[in-house]
């Protein structure tokens, strides 16, 4: 008699080991298993990065020494400029540099950087720094007086000063004003002697402030009411201002007089204020101005006046010199700030211009007039530039941003050989702002697919959904692709949910109470009839909301929202040993996370279970004590109940029994923000550890992330770790990758000292575990994760994957052979072995039989029950093996 397996209802009788977790069936009565970590069935690892960003948030300052013969440049440091002045505050006969910084890609509680001049010119050799957190302007100006210049900063929305002490100007030498302000300039307005400050407040009112010997500037002067413009707003980083090329409070000195001017949008006015009491002067229709200038840029003795214009940072835009009763016109894009400034030996224009939506890296320029009209324009590369100006002789752009705008970055998969990983071998996929990814035969046709899950953080509004890159027999095509239309999607998870023969997909995302289940089709996915689970209270009355209508709603940022609607990555896996997939939901802004428990008929709120650990990004799972069930292991984000060290979070381990998960049978592990988890034997000693990122800590992103040693039994102590150094590293990675048995780790660096354009990590094992000294570095774009399920079988980690027969009652008591049909690739395999005992009962005790080839011939007898499993190997989840028909003779 001849047991036989070849389609998908004859497999169906059978169990797939870990409840399918990675292995299913296929309608096409297929066996195999899901996760694939060789894209290109080459036998070796390759590795997905899932990159999302590449601003530098904290970019350098570019010094041109020789801007009208070339563009090269040398850099110094800064640490988030906004804005920057040169000025002379000691009398060394050099200009010194003042930079206001606002955020360093982290926080903002920040100190203003002074580089003094010398022979030397600006450099590193001589820098101080003042406190002055926040900041988004800076000025000099003696204010009191005294024929020394002080310095005006805006710090947290408001004014603070630092003036002359008896060692000059130091770290405790201000005042704070509470005046709030959004643009300052420095000004003698009324030619008193006193230096004026010249602000514009944030509901758009223009106003001098009078200086005095005391600094106190107790008296003001309204200049002008103009409409309200938009604020600075937060970027993609928590406290980041974003630069606006909005109107400015600027002073201009027109012919030795000086002016003030203000624009409405409509027109642009330039007032003087004689014996303080302001009047206009003379005024220009011209609409969208965000600046102005004035001196001899024809070198006639007369002031010229120029005003930059900016409507839309995307299109070229005509910004306009004044002169002589005449309009000469010149080209811009995104221009921020214009002024003229002596360099070379004549004054010329300087226009600072900005990003458009989509690079950070433009250029600002330096226009030089002729007598008779026309000029010339020298391009400089600059960042975001947050003024371009000049010093000591040098053209200095301030930059505040480089890279690219929106997140439009290529995910990365690094091919692995035979050397390891390097970064030339490598696959790239289109993405926006990627946050996750998966490898796997998504249609069943033998070729590894990638799944590119996309969150659009940088550009929410547009958002093209997720993406679908598939393998055909001569590799991918970018083209061919399938849309996924997940809303701001930020983690899946993969599997047959139904025991359909079907891959299914679910997607959750941020600003969104919505897990949606696209299930399987023979034709795909179904994206047009999703199952749409809604977590948070009456779910019939929620809507998904466009992204311009999130901060407008008025239930926008109640604790609804926060604890149901900022779910990140996703983790699919048998908790309860039923059979069935169940489904983690983080909520990272929550005071809880879930499980949607799985089952015949499907995933429900009705059947969930509520976790009590706030603020949990992202979960995996292993047997930590070898009890037979998964415990869950959870990591934090950060603390809602923490307020000076929020980002102290924990890694917190669900420990699983036949009881289930419970409150008071968990683990929680100190950790720094951890956004991923993987799970290997680190150290060789046959236990599994738990590793967890590092991915802030509130005052700095380049950290050190925590690996915790297991004991054996579930237990793991927080005084038993190692430490290894990242960079706000968001995605992890464990598994043997280079086949030398020892457990190497892959860290995804989302960015490295403020830049996303950073290295990520390969660790190598060894004998000794692993180091800081023995690693791989790969050029990355700001990856926000890798693959959340790592190689290997989840219990273990072990390469071999399994499936059971259904028990047999059978008659015949000799297994004759054992027979198979299946595809395999260069590092998988299969086996089968078999129990046998005279009741069924008893069968679940015995020790199943060695390990048996295809073809293999046991001539064992056999007792009455019977069953058997196939071991379905891949190294390191390298391919696996396409069973497509399973041959037991007994006799």
């Amino acid at each position: 008699m001849k047991l036989i397996k070849e389609n998908f209802n004859d497999f169906k009788n059978g169990t797939l080991g870990n409840g399918g977790q990675n292995l299913y069936v296929s309608k096409k009565g297929i066996l195999q298993r899901i996760y694939n970590y060789d894209i290109n069935n080459d036998g070796y690892t390759d590795l997905l990065f899932a990159n999302s960003q590449s601003m530098g948030e904290r970019p350098p300052l570019y010094i041109f020494k020789s801007p009208f013969n070339n563009d090269e440049y040398t850099t110094l440091p800064s640490e988030g400029t906004y804005d920057g002045i040169f000025c002379t505050l000691y009398e060394s006969g050099y200009e010194d540099l003042v930079i206001a910084c606002q955020n360093n890609g982290t926080h903002n509680d920040l100190t203003a950087i002074v580089y003094y001049g010398c022979e030397e010119g600006i450099c590193e050799k001589y820098r101080a720094e003042l406190p002055a957190p926040n900041s988004t302007a800076v000025i000099s100006g003696d204010f009191n007086k005294d024929g020394k210049q002080e310095l005006a900063f805006i710090c947290n929305g408001h004014l603070r000063v630092f003036f002359h002490g008896e060692k000059g100007i130091s770290a405790h030498t201000y005042k704070d004003y509470n005046i709030d302000a959004e643009t300052i300039d420095a000004v003698d307005a009324d030619c008193d002697g006193y230096c004026d400050i010249y602000i514009k407040r944030k509901d758009g009112t223009y106003e001098i402030l009078w200086g005095d010997e005391n600094l106190s500037f107790s008296a003001s002067t309204l200049i002008h009411t103009a409409p309200f413009d938009k604020k600075n707003e937060n970027g993609t980083t928590e406290g980041r201002f974003e630069q606006k090329n909005t109107p400015k409070s600027v002073a201009v000195v027109i012919n030795n007089k000086p002016h003030l001017f203000v624009s409405d949008g409509e027109k642009v006015y330039f007032y003087n204020c004689k014996n303080r009491t302001p009047e206009k002067a003379f005024e220009y229709e011209i609409k969208n101005a965000v600046c102005a200038a004035a001196g001899d840029l024809f070198e006639s003795g007369e002031s010229a006046v120029a005003v930059c214009v900016c409507s839309d940072k995307d299109n070229e835009e005509k910004s306009f010199v004044f002169y002589n009763n005449r309009k000469i016109e010149f080209s811009t894009n995104a221009a921020r700030r214009c002024e003229v400034k002596l360099f070379e030996g004549r004054e010329r224009l300087f226009v600072t211009q900005g990003a458009n939506s989509v690079l950070n890296d433009t250029f600002s320029q330096i226009i030089t007039f002729e007598k008779d009209g026309s000029f010339n324009s020298v391009k400089l590369p600059t960042g975001d530039c947050a003024r371009l100006t000049v010093g000591n002789g040098k053209v200095v752009s301030l930059n505040h941003e480089t890279g690219r705008v929106r997140g439009d970055e290529n995910i990365m998969v690094f091919l692995g050989g035979e050397n390891g990983f390097n970064n030339e071998q490598k696959l790239l996929f289109p993405g926006y702002a990627a946050v996750d990814g998966v490898m796997a035969d998504l249609n069943d046709d033998g070729l590894v697919d990638v799944f590119v899950c996309n969150c659009s953080e940088n550009d929410p509004a547009y958002d093209p959904g997720s993406f679908i890159y598939w393998q055909t027999k001569d590799g991918f095509n970018i083209k061919n692709r399938t849309v996924v239309p997940t809303v701001r999607g930020h983690g899946e998870a993969i599997g047959d949910f139904r025991h359909s023969g079907y891959l299914d997909l679910a997607v959750g995302g941020f600003c969104n109470r919505e897990i949606t289940i696209y299930h399987g089709t023979e034709k795909g996915f179904d994206l047009k009839n999703p199952q749409r689970i809604i977590l948070g209270p009456e779910p019939e009355k929620y809507q998904v909301r466009n992204w311009d209508d999130i901060f407008t709603e008025p239930d926008q940022n109640t604790d609804v929202d926060r604890n149901y609607a900022e779910t990140r990555w996703l983790f699919t896996a048998d908790f309860n040993n039923d059979g069935w997939l169940d489904l983690f939901v983080s909520a990272i802004s929550g005071d809880h996370c879930f499980i949607l428990w799985g089952g015949p008929e499907g995933f429900s709120t009705e059947r969930m279970q509520v976790l009590a650990t706030e603020c949990v990004g992202c979960a995996n799972a292993a047997d930590l004590n070898g009890n037979g069930y998964l415990d869950l292991i959870l990591g934090g984000h950060y603390s809602n109940h923490k307020k000076a060290g929020k980002y102290e979070a924990y890694i917190t381990i669900y420990h699983g029994s036949h009881e289930g998960f419970a409150e008071n049978r968990k683990t929680q592990l100190p950790t720094s923000c951890s956004n991923s988890l993987t799970v290997g034997d680190f150290n060789s000693d046959g236990v599994l550890d738990i590793y967890g990122t590092a991915y802030n800590n509130g005052r700095n992103r380049d950290l050190v992330s925590y690996l915790y040693y297991g004991k054996g039994d579930g237990t793991f102590s927080v005084r038993d770790f190692k430490h290894l150094y990242v960079h706000s590293a968001c995605g992890c990675v464990a598994g043997d990758f280079d086949g030398d048995g020892y457990t190497d780790l892959a860290v995804a660096c989302h960015k490295g000292f403020g830049d996303h354009c950073s290295t990520s990590y390969v660790f190598h094992g060894g004998p000794d575990g692993l180091s800081d000294d023995c690693k791989t570095e790969l050029n990355t774009v700001g990856p926000h994760g890798m693959t959340t399920v790592d190689p290997g079988n989840i219990m273990d980690r072990r390469d071999d994957e399994f499936y059971y027969s259904e028990v047999y009652n059978i008659t015949e008591r000799k297994l004759i052979r054992v027979s198979w049909t299946a595809e395999n690739g260069k590092k998988t395999y299969v086996y089968l072995q078999y129990r046998t005992a005279d009741t069924e009962e008893s069968l679940k005790k015995e020790q199943w039989s060695r390990k048996f080839e295809n073809g293999a011939e046991p001539k064992a007898l056999l007792k009455k029950f019977f069953q058997y499993r196939v071991i379905l190997g891949a190294k390191c989840a390298c391919g696996t093996p396409r069973i497509s028909k399973i041959e037991i003779k007994v006799e």
